[in-house]
């Protein structure tokens, strides 16, 4: 690990602080949280008293810092608490005491676990939540992930051709499994991050944002190049990544790009979100095995993926009869809950990839329950509030930037059900739509007022005409 691990990981609030003493809010935020998560060392420090110090942490106090030096703290109108609001609340703070204490860890350990999630989750979500809930804030985000995607992909290159070695260059260690990067007959490229899952996530992130951005004319520029040049840069990187289940993402965003194009229908969106409520419901309650599973997918994967599946869904099997055990508040952390060789009395499972699971066998259906929600609430309020998709829709806003955005949220919400890959870009992002649903949720009373207003003016000409 070289010196510039402490300095770039300490020094990063520092670095916030300067973005936001110059540069507008929205610009602030999305520098320090973009170039924090793309370009950090993926290292931690263990410090007594709080949580260990690593790039969550990192972003979360320039954030937290940041703000505090901005000129527009004061000018923004912060929208209030809603109930829409309670889910990460749980999440964050009362999911953690609860679950501590229930176990009898000890008050504590819920704090700990509360400082844990509020800098792994809760700031970016937060500050999306509350900062980034204008029309120009998302358009930003979207351009944002777009210019992120963009910058990774000569690196991307390099690491495709000379292997995964970036963050051993320059931070002299590779926080990562050499092996778990090696896939048909090449490599999959890391950078900064802690996976090659999140590197391939990330670049289609930006491949969706800058497909539904582009336009019908080869005129269209995307960071001041031809939009269709830099979808194609996008996708062909994205492929390049060797992800099978990108791969599968890409296919549903191409899918659901041609059913709009055609048919101009939100309708696969909000199936997508009833099928990841299905099938955590029927994977909970266990009414769906893993043979259903693996037989309706082996004519789709090749026997190498279907394994990686069957892998998961054990785990979802095991560690669910453990949480079934106790289901509402979990087992909480120390591999309290981890499933047991009745034979040998170890650890039955020597790792855990989904998140899904994670959160349930740690928080209980309590705080599984919070965290999905925290992840569709913004998606599900934005495609049901009618009158914003016609406004949105009539600007063009709808197919540019807010199509894109909820599409992202989807998908990565429905990875959480298969890894446990982790990216505060996206919880910004989700936080950010949400804030966008509050911000322009119906108000019944003023449409109530409008009507009887439009209906006192009909009268008033029926009696007066001209």
């Amino acid at each position: 690990m070289t010196p510039l691990v402490p300095i770039v990981l300490f020094g990063w609030p520092l670095v916030c602080s300067v973005f936001f003493s110059r540069y507008p809010l929205n610009k602030a935020i999305l520098l320090s949280i973009i170039g924090g998560v793309l370009f950090l060392p993926a290292a931690s420090y263990d410090i007594p008293v709080i949580p260990a110090y690593n790039k969550d942490m990192a972003v979360s106090l320039g954030i937290l810092i940041g703000i505090q030096f901005s000129k527009e703290k004061f000018s923004v109108r912060i929208p209030g608490f809603t109930k829409w609001d309670f889910p990460m609340l749980v999440l964050c703070v009362f999911s953690p005491i609860l679950t501590s204490l229930s176990n009898r860890l000890g008050l504590y350990d819920g704090i700990s676990g509360v400082l844990s999630n509020i800098f792994r989750w809760g700031v970016v979500y937060w500050t999306g939540r509350r900062y980034l809930t204008s029309d120009d804030s998302l358009d930003a985000l979207s351009k944002a992930i777009i210019i992120g995607g963009l910058i990774y992909v000569p690196l991307a290159l390099f690491e495709l051709r000379m292997s995964p070695s970036l963050h051993r260059m320059i931070y002299g260690f590779a926080p990562f499994s050499f092996a778990q990067q090696i896939r048909y007959g090449g490599y999959r490229p890391v950078i900064f991050l802690e996976h090659g899952i999140i590197v391939a996530f990330w670049m289609m992130s930006a491949f969706v944002c800058a497909l539904w951005r582009s336009g019908d004319s080869d005129n269209d520029k995307i960071a001041k190049m031809p939009s269709w040049f830099v979808v194609l840069v996008l996708l062909a990187i994205t492929i390049l990544c060797k992800s099978v289940g990108v791969w599968t993402y890409l296919f549903l965003i191409l899918l659901m790009f041609f059913i709009w194009k055609h048919f101009q229908t939100l309708v696969f969106f909000k199936l997508y979100i009833l099928i990841i409520v299905t099938y955590i419901i029927v994977r909970t309650l266990n009414l769906i095995t893993i043979n259903d599973i693996l037989e309706l997918l082996s004519h789709v994967y090749d026997g190498d993926r279907i394994s990686s599946l069957t892998w998961r869904l054990l785990q979802e099997d095991l560690f669910g009869e453990r949480t079934k055990l106790r289901p509402l508040f979990g087992w909480g952390g120390y591999n309290r809950g981890w499933p047991i060789n009745q034979q040998t009395g170890d650890l039955a499972l020597p790792m855990v990839d989904s998140l899904f699971v994670i959160i349930s066998n740690t928080y209980g259906y309590v705080g599984l329950t919070a965290f999905f929600l925290s992840l569709l609430l913004g998606p599900f309020l934005i495609l049901k509030n009618r009158t914003l998709i016609k406004r949105t829709y009539e600007s063009g806003f709808l197919k540019s930037t807010l199509i894109p955005l909820i599409s992202i949220a989807l998908l990565f919400t429905s990875d959480k059900l298969l890894n446990a890959t982790h990216n505060q870009i996206l919880y910004l992002l989700v936080g950010s739509l949400l804030g966008f649903a509050i911000k322009n949720r119906p108000q019944k009373g003023l449409t109530e007022n409008k009507s009887a207003l439009s209906e006192k003016a009909v009268d008033s000409r029926e009696s007066n005409p001209v």
